[in-house]
């Protein structure tokens, strides 16, 4: 079955405005690099009055737990979790969904 993983982000706020603004662009271009997932899309809510103050949103379609739990575990994904991610997150929700 497919995995649907969706995580929320808060950034820190005491970042700078340039941290800010640099986060999407930098997360994009690594997850670009990770070579697991059939589509995905980062980027603010659209409609942030129920967005409960998360900034950004990431979508992942992962063909199944096999592959999602590559995806953990892959260099490329980790860099970003222990780089920019732990940088400059306050706040992460992490969910997954199968189905």
């Amino acid at each position: 079955m497919v995995v649907h993983h969706i995580v929320l982000f808060k950034l820190k706020p005491e970042l700078t405005q340039e941290q800010r603004d640099t986060f999407l662009p930098i997360c994009q271009e690594g997850l670009a690099k990770v070579p697991y997932g059939t589509s995905d899309a980062m980027g603010p809510p659209i409609y942030d009055a129920k967005a409960a103050g998360y900034e950004y949103g990431l979508y992942r379609q992962l063909k199944d737990i096999e592959e999602f739990q590559a995806y953990r575990a892959c260099p490329e994904h980790m860099s970003l979790i222990t780089g920019i991610v732990a940088e400059r997150v306050a706040e992460m929700v992490s969910f997954q969904i199968e189905a």
